[in-house]
């Protein structure tokens, strides 16, 4: 059983915390807001040209992007092609980080910002594994060839020996493949 003291300090607490964030939501945004925090928003070049430090973030933001890619790679194309079971083997990580920069224009009369947005990708080899190059080849399914394959299957039932033959010679003459 709770005693009368703990109960009346639990609603003590509740009534405190209630009264603070009644405060806040009415005087965050009608006092602290607009005089702390709005100005510093602004987007604009200071008087000798340069960007604010607001500015200046927002053109070059401190954050690292990077990425990590794994590549499973068919190790029997050929033999896949003709029915085999499939044999894949998992790259990687490949890791590659994202650079970003705005390059911006400020309006003669400082009222409007025009930007063109600036992003390159750098492989990082010392980050991704220790077999891992930018210039790695894989073989991997063409998704596009085999929905059509399928596809095709299903409609070849009633196809004769020849017209399957046209098909498969079709394909390879254009060049395509299961797995490149």
């Amino acid at each position: 059983m709770v005693s009368l003291g703990c109960k009346i300090g639990y609603i003590a607490g509740l009534s405190i915390v209630l009264l603070l964030g009644i405060v806040l939501l009415t005087v965050f945004p009608l006092v602290i807001y607009p005089a702390l925090v709005k100005p510093k928003l602004k987007l604009e070049e200071s008087s000798g040209g340069m960007p604010t430090k607001t500015t200046w973030y927002w053109q070059n933001p401190p954050a690292d992007f990077s990425y990590n890619f794994y590549m499973f790679n068919v190790t029997n194309p050929d033999e896949a092609s003709y029915g085999s079971k499939v044999a894949v083997n998992e790259i990687g990580p490949y890791v590659w980080r994202e650079w970003e920069s705005k390059d911006t224009e400020f309006s003669a009369d400082k009222t409007l910002v025009a930007f063109k947005n600036e992003k390159a990708w750098h492989f990082d080899e010392a980050a991704s594994c220790a077999s891992c190059k930018a210039d790695d080849v894989f073989y991997q399914p063409t998704l596009s060839l085999l929905a059509t394959a399928n596809a095709a299957i299903l409609a070849m039932q009633n196809m004769t020996s020849t017209q399957k033959f046209l098909i498969d010679a079709a394909t390879l003459l254009m060049g395509c493949t299961a797995y490149k």
